[in-house]
């Protein structure tokens, strides 16, 4: 069983709504608060594109008691903390089935999705218009494949 528990919304941060549409870029290195702030404007309604993030949101806190490893010796320090996300209000503050909140976040290979809660740690958010990045983008800061992602979104309707 897993305790959930719901962040409060902070009213000081506001609302912006735009009739333009939000593109957030990620690439392969994209993590911690990069990656959080991307999945939450991607359950904002903007869409991701790039590479799938890297799934470190939630990793190694500093002063965790951490746990031990069975025959090895080994104590392992991770978050107590795991972050879902929850566009439909399906969960609930309180204890809650660990194996099924698993199964429902891994569906699809832990695709994010609208219509049920999502992880995004040690998965990655899965970027709407996948788009790699090639040496060639790294040498000229990403300006070709920021190009290449605005004719590709144009050409499906969602630039206008």
């Amino acid at each position: 069983m897993l305790k959930l528990v719901e962040q409060p919304n902070d009213p000081s941060c506001g609302h912006v709504t735009s009739r333009r549409p939000l593109v957030v870029l990620t690439d392969a290195g994209t993590r911690s608060a990069g990656e959080l702030l991307a999945a939450w404007m991607w359950a904002g309604g903007a869409t991701v594109a790039g590479e799938r993030t890297v799934g470190a949101g939630g990793g190694f806190e500093l002063g965790a008691p951490g746990f031990a490893l069975p025959g090895l010796g080994l104590n392992v320090r991770t978050s107590g903390n795991f972050t879902f996300f929850d566009p439909v209000g399906a969960l609930h503050t309180g204890m809650t089935d660990e194996k099924e909140l698993v199964d429902r976040v891994s569906t699809d290979g832990f695709a994010p999705s609208h219509d049920r809660p999502f992880a995004i740690q040690a998965a990655g958010l899965r970027p709407d218009l996948m788009s790699s990045s090639t040496l060639a983008d790294l040498r000229d800061g990403g300006v070709a494949e920021v190009k290449r992602i605005i004719a590709d979104l144009s050409v499906r309707g969602v630039l206008r």
